[in-house]
């Protein structure tokens, strides 16, 4: 039996269930492997060659931590900085509505399923938020920068 959870938004409210985030993170493994824009992505590359990982393994932990920076940042400051950072909006796009859906519930438990579910180590978060944040600072504000790293660097 699946036990079910009522979150008060307002005067409405949504019913979740109690594996809701676990499938988030089975359909972001699901939406990564099926990825095929990340040949050319320089993101992807400086991922890739600074961690030792698959380009599989840059999306997913790239569509994870965006997916976290959605609860810390205004939506209109997100949607810009995707579209000004070369590489990324194309890396996070296909995640996007999934992630969205998740918004303000992604957590630093899920970020470290995600990560355990592309075959890589959580504890890599700490190795791989510093390579994204210094990847978008160049094209990013400040205060951007700044949710960023309250968001992922703990």
């Amino acid at each position: 039996m699946i036990k079910k959870y009522a979150l008060f938004l307002g005067a409405g409210f949504t019913i979740l269930s109690a594996g809701f985030m676990d499938s988030i993170v089975k359909e972001v493994s699901s939406i990564v492997s099926s990825s095929t824009n990340t040949q050319n992505n320089q993101l992807v590359s400086a991922l890739t060659k600074s961690l030792n990982i698959d380009s599989k393994q840059a999306v997913g932990g790239t569509a994870a931590l965006m997916g976290l920076a959605t609860s810390s940042m205004p939506k209109s400051d997100y949607t810009n900085l995707l579209k000004s950072v070369p590489g990324l909006e194309s890396v996070v796009g296909s995640a996007s509505p999934l992630l969205g859906m998740a918004s303000g519930m992604i957590d630093q438990n899920s970020i470290d399923k995600i990560f355990k579910s592309l075959g890589m180590d959580p504890s890599m978060v700490k190795e791989f938020a510093p390579i994204l944040l210094n990847y978008i600072k160049p094209y990013a504000t400040p205060q951007n920068i700044s949710m960023l790293q309250k968001a992922w660097i703990k």
